[in-house]
């Protein structure tokens, strides 16, 4: 069974953890699997596992999507909205990756988002690190006008109700508007952070063609 690029995008950054089976993609043998989204819950979680079943893995979200299909097709089947909105209790932020590019291809995008605002928005964010924080996670395809490169633009929105967070953590992916029709032939842009208001109202200035 494949998986193609687009679904495995669209997917999770978390981690799963089961004992069992390594090597079968075969749910029925997967047991105690369970979804983390920071690594301090999951190595806990392994913890906890191994001393019951006598083993444990642990795989990253994208990783396991890869690997095992059809465990994460049945989990994701009863646990969908985990995906969407979760609570991390040891938050660590993203590296950024290639933000500059990023940046400029939010810029080609007239989004209004400059390399100022990641730079402000990763300083800010690292503040919390190592605490608890509420994230959401979307994504969005867009273009400037028709006829142009499509943005593929992963978000995880972070925020707390009783802090001002207001960061969003971006992974941006493009591809040729034909390409995107045949869904093929993404090409990574990179990873950077900036402030969610700012990416809101960017949003509103582009076409969205579709959105989770």
């Amino acid at each position: 069974m494949t998986i193609k690029l687009k679904s495995i995008l669209e997917g999770d950054y978390g981690y799963y953890v089961w004992s069992g089976t390594y090597g079968k993609d075969d749910p029925r043998k997967m047991k105690g699997l369970t979804y983390t989204k920071d690594l301090k819950a999951s190595i806990e979680v392994s913890k906890k596992l191994k001393a019951k079943h006598g083993n444990s893995r642990a795989l990253r979200g994208l990783e396991f999507q890869k690997e095992f299909p059809k465990a994460y097709k049945q989990w994701k089947s009863m646990n969908e909205s985990l995906l969407k909105e979760f609570t991390g209790y040891s938050f660590k932020a993203e590296k950024p990756d290639k933000a500059n590019k990023v940046i400029d291809a939010l810029q080609k995008l007239g989004m209004g988002i400059g390399r100022g605002d990641h730079t402000a928005a990763v300083k800010h964010l690292k503040t919390f690190e190592g605490g608890k924080m509420f994230t959401h996670v979307q994504y969005h395809y867009v273009q400037k006008e028709k006829g142009g490169d499509v943005y593929f633009i992963h978000q995880s929105q972070h925020w707390l109700r009783e802090h001002n967070v207001g960061v969003t953590e971006l992974y941006v992916m493009h591809q040729t508007e034909e390409d995107y029709i045949k869904d093929k032939n993404k090409k990574v842009v990179g990873r950077a952070a900036v402030w969610t208001d700012k990416l809101l109202k960017g949003l509103k200035r582009v076409t969205v063609l579709k959105f989770s």
